[in-house]
């Protein structure tokens, strides 16, 4: 709303059929999540919680489910900034949002593909058996087919891993990380992160992306002080302390 009152974004600087400026930004934030979902993977400070998600041993549609909370946050934060840079209808970040959902619970299912008609579809959109390669214990091919919905940016990117059908029955999901890990409660996977030797980088991270996060809770509800802003600053302060001593630790 606010970037189509003050025409921000690249979108509101054209005058465009609104059919075709959904068509546009639908293709936009879907490369935005991809692009996201590759710096999850390759930045460290952003892998340690992304790979929570990742430590799921036997995929289905609650591995989509399966995020640590801090990953959502960032996300939310990356993808609010991404959706003002691109200035979309209103409508199409709806769409966009119910779409992302409802394919994320797909393609992490283990529902059956007869695997010629797989083969075609994922020409198209991310299948279950595609997406499960990137969920493989092999690290070659845990960095590979990042996309969500469409395939074509992980073809376009170089990105995009094909295996055998008689491998695909054999792969093995996970990370090799988790096998020595006897505890996988859920309080333990949140813990994970902060048990890591780059805690100080994510305890001295996470303060400017709270900040950020506050600063837009502040601007979108118009408030002299948000829930947002209020509920960020608390989880910080408490990360900060709970992990002041790690720190002090780690400079020692």
């Amino acid at each position: 709303l606010i970037c189509s009152k003050y025409d921000i974004g690249i979108l509101n600087l054209f005058s465009l059929p609104l059919w075709l400026s959904i068509i546009i930004a639908l293709l936009l934030l879907d490369l935005g999540i991809w692009l996201q979902h590759y710096i999850f993977h390759y930045n460290c400070m952003f892998w340690v919680f992304h790979k929570i998600h990742h430590s799921d041993e036997k995929m289905d549609f609650s591995t989509a489910l399966r995020f640590h909370p801090i990953e959502i946050i960032l996300s939310t934060i990356i993808k609010s900034f991404y959706v003002i840079l691109i200035g979309p209808p209103v409508v199409a970040v709806i769409i966009f949002e119910i779409l992302i959902n409802v394919v994320s619970i797909f393609n992490h299912s283990n529902i059956y593909i007869p695997k010629r008609f797989e083969l075609i579809l994922r020409k198209i959109i991310v299948t279950p058996n595609m997406h499960r390669i990137h969920h493989s214990i092999v690290k070659k091919e845990t960095n590979s087919n990042f996309g969500f919905n469409l395939s074509i940016w992980d073809r376009i990117f170089g990105k995009y891993c094909h295996i055998t059908h008689e491998k695909e029955k054999q792969l093995i999901i996970g990370l090799e990380e988790f096998n020595d890990i006897k505890n996988k409660s859920f309080l333990n996977l949140l813990a994970i992160p902060f048990k890591s030797y780059l805690q100080p980088i994510i305890v001295m991270s996470v303060i400017p992306f709270g900040a950020i996060g506050a600063i837009i809770g502040h601007w979108i509800m118009g408030m002299d002080l948000t829930i947002m802003s209020l509920l960020g600053l608390m989880a910080l302060i408490g990360v900060v302390v709970n992990d002041s001593l790690v720190l002090v630790d780690f400079i020692n």
